[in-house]
């Protein structure tokens, strides 16, 4: 037993200094930590106490932290750790936890082997510990540790009520219980892999989803690769957890490896115009061996990201009856396709500009344009991605005056008594009393 909020297994006695006890990897054969950190008695008068309690085969052994003070902090903590005969579980529980001071403190809590291993990528831990980075009582806010360095807050208030922020809660307990049954492999494999049913951008799936086996696994692996070659027993054995962010083998990228109840997943920050492939592997946990992994039937699907999107920038060499779309280089386009419309919503698209192709340059020069109207424009990078997206909306502003198509007519009829129709002007050549019209 050690002062400092934990208990060790073995022949190795527990280390004077030793204050994060799941992390140190001194040669114990376990550890359990209810409060890892330099802890004294604030009494002077509160010893660490110990018992047996029940009868065999049901009894436990309680070991008891009484009055407790972080060496660096003011503050009281009491809790206990219990160890059950035949069922075999470990508790921590807490009783009054008063931290006192405003500097975050962090504490271990949880359980180690015989080294500090951390049950991932793909490696068969002996770490089972809590996280906690925030400001709160700890009841139902602590989280799985992620690292054998996981750690837990406590600090007290600036103010006088409440005293503390981040404290163990009285009657707070964590039970772990070991496995009771031999691992399976699942039985069945999921089915209806959906990628991007909602969206597809650039960089993203939005609405990917699965159907899960009957019978259902415990958890299910998702994993996504850019070469579609499905995983095997190498690279995924029985007995190694893995976590989303990790890398298998070099070549898979785990996505989740959440309970069966998940059945959803996101897919952002990917690379534009690229195609993933994607694998949801079953396997069930909290069991001994575990995990254990069906490897065959695998459910699979794929999908491709867009191309990227263009940017368009301000028309140029604007004149009576054309202009120059302009626009950014997208790095793996292979084409451009371009929409000029007489409307900001793209319902009046110019049929000679609807969708048109105008191969992989930055520009575009359009003439024979109708004069005197208003027109707007959008572009679209063309890669290997299925999509291509609209770019942002450039309006060029009406036109200035500029040639008429040949037939044309004007008859007046919507111009304004006395005035006349865009584009014309009056001039009397014979100085008489009448003035034509006409076109400049």
């Amino acid at each position: 037993m050690s002062p400092n909020g934990y208990i060790t297994f073995g022949t190795t006695q527990p280390g004077a200094t030793t204050y994060n006890p799941i992390s140190t990897n001194t040669a114990h054969d376990g550890v359990i930590s209810g409060l890892g950190i330099n802890l004294i008695d604030n009494t002077g008068s509160s010893p660490i106490r110990y018992e047996i309690q029940g009868v065999a085969p049901n009894r436990s052994l309680v070991v008891q932290w009484q009055n407790a003070e972080r060496v660096i902090d003011p503050g009281v903590f009491n809790f206990q750790i219990k160890i059950f005969e035949t069922t075999n579980q470990i508790q921590v529980s807490y009783g009054n936890c008063v931290p006192l001071g405003t500097t975050s403190r962090t504490v271990q809590v949880g359980l180690r082997g015989p080294n500090t291993t951390f049950p991932r990528n793909g490696g068969a831990g002996n770490v089972l510990n809590r996280l906690k980075t925030t400001s709160t009582p700890w009841f139902g806010t602590t989280l799985p540790g992620t690292a054998a360095t996981s750690n837990v807050r406590t600090i007290g208030n600036s103010v006088a009520i409440p005293p503390s922020l981040a404290y163990p809660d009285f009657g707070l307990t964590y039970t772990w219980t070991p496995p009771s049954s031999n691992c399976t492999t699942p039985s069945a494999s999921a089915t209806g892999l959906v990628i991007g049913g909602t969206n597809t951008t650039f960089n993203s799936f939005i609405g990917n989803s699965f159907t899960p086996a009957t019978p259902s696994s415990s958890h299910y692996l998702i994993v996504r690769s850019l070469v579609n070659t499905p995983p095997t027993a190498t690279e995924i054995s029985n007995g190694g957890y893995w976590v989303a962010g990790d890398t298998v083998a070099g070549t898979y990228t785990v996505v989740s490896s959440a309970p069966s109840s998940t059945t959803t997943f996101t897919q952002t920050g990917l690379t534009a115009g690229t195609t993933y492939y994607y694998w949801v592997i079953p396997y069930n946990d909290n069991c001994i061996g575990a995990p254990f992994y069906r490897l065959s039937n695998i459910l699979t699907a794929s999908a491709t990201t867009c191309t990227p999107t263009a940017v368009a920038t301000a028309a140029t060499a604007i004149n009576g009856n054309g202009f120059t779309l302009n626009w950014n280089n997208v790095a793996i386009a292979t084409d451009y396709r371009i929409d000029i419309s007489t409307n900001n919503t793209f319902t009046n698209i110019l049929p000679a500009y609807n969708d048109l192709s105008v191969g992989l340059v930055n520009s575009f020069t359009v003439s024979d344009l109708v004069t005197a109207t208003n027109y707007w424009y959008r572009v679209r990078a063309i890669g290997p991605g299925p999509c291509a997206i609209n770019s942002n909306i450039i309006n060029v502003g009406v036109l200035p005056c500029g040639y008429y198509n040949i037939p044309y007519t004007q008859n007046f009829d919507t111009s304004p008594l006395a005035g006349l129709a865009t584009c014309f002007t009056r001039e009397n050549d014979n100085a008489d009393v009448i003035q034509w019209g006409f076109k400049v």
